[in-house]
């Protein structure tokens, strides 16, 4: 059974961001692409006229992007059998956009989001849509900026081996090994509180994670950062050279901030980013990103 990348689609510049960014990594990975277009039911049942008008509305919205994707340079075929670029489909589903999303993606290897860049904000709460995807999606989510430099180089991840962080490490080896390029570890501060400062474990969390990496592949180029910046920011500052930058999914633990880290990167987005689901992340470092 071949991978799936599932796009939300709804005509915005984003979106189209998204797409293009999933069909060049399926093109890559020899995935398939499915672009998912959600009418909100909120709109839906007022009047049948009405409700007609937007299913047609949304059918015309999809429409319109797999012809655009028909002439992208990366050849997908469209609705056909694969020739020389990955398989693209689509179809319009019904519901709340978030959990719709969710939902479409359920047995897919990774969801692609379209994002504006919004503003920093350090964020204990968790509230905006594309952030609930990355902490309840069961599948690894990545997403995109409307705008972002082609020409970035590196993989980045954050050097802690702990719990989730082995599997981000362990897709970000992958990815860079496929890629030809070299995995950044960053090390810095977990909060911004000076009690966090009392025992710097930074150089420790490096080397073991450096170790990790290098387990998971000896042929990875291994570059380590130590930042005296609080965790959230020194991603931030990765994330304006990087190709991609890999984020662990929430733990449990009463003292875990991976929830509050990945909130304020995903606010400053200017990468790709892609936050590991939660039942297939391994699989999906082993899939996604190691295809000889």
């Amino acid at each position: 059974m071949g991978e799936t990348i599932v796009v939300g689609a709804d005509g915005s510049g984003p979106s189209r961001a998204a797409i293009d960014w999933a069909i060049a990594r399926a093109a890559a990975v020899d995935a398939d692409v499915e672009l998912i277009h959600v009418v909100d039911e909120r709109w839906l049942g007022l009047q049948d006229a009405q409700d007609n008008e937007v299913r047609d509305h949304a059918a015309a919205v999809l429409a319109a992007e797999l012809n655009r994707i028909r002439m992208l340079p990366t050849g997908p075929v469209v609705n056909g059998p694969a020739v020389n670029g990955p398989v693209v489909t689509g179809r319009v589903v019904v519901g709340l956009p978030s959990k719709a999303l969710m939902d479409a993606s359920v047995d897919a290897d990774l969801l692609v989001i379209g994002t504006h860049k919004t503003g920093f904000t350090y964020g204990r709460a968790f509230g905006s849509k594309f952030s609930s995807l990355a902490s309840q999606s069961r599948c690894a989510v990545a997403f995109i900026p409307e705008m972002f430099g082609r020409t970035r180089r590196g993989v980045a991840a954050v050097a802690d081996a702990r719990n989730g962080g082995l599997q981000a490490i362990e897709f970000a080896t992958a990815e860079a090994v496929r890629t030809g390029q070299d995995l950044a570890l960053i090390a810095a501060w977990e909060g911004d509180s000076f009690v966090h400062r009392r025992t710097d474990s930074r150089a420790v969390s490096l080397a073991t994670a450096t170790s990790a990496a290098r387990n998971v592949d000896t042929r990875v180029c291994v570059r380590t950062r130590i930042s005296d910046s609080a965790l959230s920011d020194a991603l931030i500052t990765a994330s304006t050279s990087a190709s991609v930058l890999v984020l662990a999914r929430p733990g449990t633990a009463p003292d875990d901030q991976t929830l509050s880290t990945n909130h304020d990167v995903l606010a400053n987005i200017s990468s790709p980013v892609i936050v590991l689901g939660v039942t297939r992340a391994h699989r999906q470092s082993r899939s996604l990103v190691e295809r000889p």
